[in-house]
């Protein structure tokens, strides 16, 4: 049951609206992240009669988290909404992305996304370090876990490589009912300081695109490293992010990452889905293993580009049964656990792909790859992108030593 009539967003007072109430003060509360800005009251919990525990209570259910993503569309034309903050989520984790086991937000953030309004989710307090809770592992969410006072991460906080930010929630002074002021810990606290900057971007320059401010406060982020991962992922500063965004971000290269099948052989490949070549001078290849901790890396070397269409393709295996020309390569997967490879620069990723059953092996030395973006190997099948599945995609890659060639790309740690 949903009510969008007059009285509907009335104050809500006592216990069970501590949640909203904070969540909303850090957001445009006088001491709040954006105090100027506007909120828009949206509930979509339930109050039982009988919650099995003592009353008040409140429940979260989909239909009404539904209602209220398809609520804040249809105001796209009558309110300026920058974004859509959800301090919620499920107390079940996704290694990677979770599109492919979605139960209808997609087409709503979709609908939101094209309004230019973007969707801000709390990671979810699980402790877990390779995983989010959904909806914060839809790849088009902008997923935020929680930074602490000595800007580390925040013990509580899921953090995974497809993070997009960290922002502070541990120990969080904002508003509750009845005029009084709490401190509460979450990444409930984090998700709405960054719907909160979300607002003062939009404010610097109204017509930037979702992607543009996520570019802008991942850009001039501070790079927070969980210690017990390596994982990089950018903590806000907004006010470097509003100079940014007014000097003009350049666009997130459209560079995707495949598994491809040569000859029986499985490749990772790079391609560039853009209409203008990328540079790929300073990005990485990050390594995952199964328990999301960066096993190794590779960096390009300067002025390494890839034209439009064109494709970077790394093998595991050369050798006088592989008839691919330009054959550089030892990435030394193979099937023990599982494992993820991120392309990003230490603050910005441009893609991020899952498997079930590959892992990086590390290894001393130098790894290469094909250094020929320019032609796809014959024989080359493209594979499926793996970021909406948990499926296995994995085959029995064996490491080899890496064979020096021309190739300009190295691992550089």
């Amino acid at each position: 049951m949903s009510e969008t009539g007059n009285d509907t967003g009335l104050p809500c007072e006592g216990s069970v609206c501590n949640h909203g109430t904070h969540v909303a003060g850090i957001v445009a509360g006088k001491n709040g992240v954006a105090p100027q800005a506007g909120i828009v009251a949206i509930k979509v919990t339930a109050y039982p009669e009988n919650c099995g525990r003592m009353l008040p209570c409140a429940y979260l259910i989909s239909s009404g988290i539904l209602a209220g993503l398809d609520r804040a569309y249809e105001l796209r034309n009558e309110l300026n909404i920058a974004s859509v903050n959800m301090s919620l989520g499920t107390g079940i984790t996704w290694y990677g992305h979770c599109d492919g086991s979605d139960t209808g937000y997609i087409p709503l953030v979709k609908n939101l996304l094209s309004a230019n309004i973007a969707t801000v989710v709390a990671s979810g307090n699980g402790s877990r370090t390779n995983g989010l809770s959904s909806p914060a592992c839809l790849s088009e969410t902008i997923s935020v876990g929680a930074s602490d006072k000595s800007d580390g991460v925040a013990k509580f906080s899921n953090i995974s490589p497809i993070l997009d930010l960290y922002a502070p929630g541990a120990n969080i002074t904002s508003s509750v009912p009845g005029g009084e002021m709490a401190s509460f810990n979450g990444t409930s606290m984090a998700a709405p300081h960054v719907a909160g900057a979300w607002a003062i971007l939009k404010q610097a320059k109204p017509n930037a695109t979702v992607d543009e401010v996520l570019m802008a406060l991942q850009s001039t982020g501070y790079a927070l490293t969980d210690a017990r991962t390596g994982q990089i992922i950018p903590r806000i500063q907004v006010d470097k992010a509003v100079d940014a965004i007014l000097a003009g971000i350049p666009a997130r290269p459209k560079l995707l990452i495949n598994e491809v099948n040569v000859e029986g052989r499985q490749w990772i490949e790079l391609y560039n889905a853009d209409a203008v070549t990328v540079d790929l001078t300073g990005w990485e290849l990050r390594f995952f293993n199964a328990d999301s901790t960066l096993a190794g890396y590779i960096t390009f070397a300067t002025g390494f580009q890839v034209a439009p269409g064109g494709y970077v393709v790394m093998n595991t295996k050369c050798g006088s049964d592989v008839t691919i020309s330009n054959c550089h390569g030892d990435v030394m997967w193979n099937t023990d656990g599982g494992g993820a490879v991120q392309l990003s620069t230490q603050l910005i990723a441009a893609d991020y792909v899952r498997w079930g059953s590959v892992k990086l092996r590390p290894a001393t030395g130098t790894y290469w790859i094909d250094p020929d973006p320019a032609a796809v190997p014959t024989g080359a099948a493209l594979g499926r992108d793996e970021r909406s599945t948990e499926t296995d995609q994995g085959s029995d890659w064996k490491p080899t030593q890496p064979t020096p060639g021309n190739a300009n790309i190295r691992k550089t740690s």
